[in-house]
């Protein structure tokens, strides 16, 4: 006979209903969450544009991604603009 399923409901965020080694570890109040330093920004920047050209190549290549641009941006560089995109690939529609 398979087992009982037990249910537990949460009341708050804070519940808690796993209990394992070391659940109550706390950060030094120094500790830094964002590095700011000049490598970490290299760093950022780089991952950005290799990520940027994977995207682009990845997009064009497998998905055949075509971007239309009949809006010369510059106009609207000292004004606001809004912006409006769609799509028509049935990937990330789930």
């Amino acid at each position: 006979m398979a087992a009982r399923k037990q249910v537990r409901y949460y009341k708050t965020f804070q519940d808690d209903f796993v209990e394992s080694a070391g659940q109550d570890f706390t950060l030094r109040s120094d500790y830094v969450w964002i590095r700011d330093g000049r490598g970490a920004r290299l760093l950022r920047a780089v991952l950005y544009a290799v990520g940027y050209v994977f995207a682009a190549l990845y997009g064009k290549l497998f998905f055949h991604v075509k971007i239309v641009r009949d809006v010369d941006w510059k106009a609207y560089r000292d004004s606001g603009a809004v912006v409006y995109g769609n799509h028509t690939q049935p990937i990330g529609d789930k």
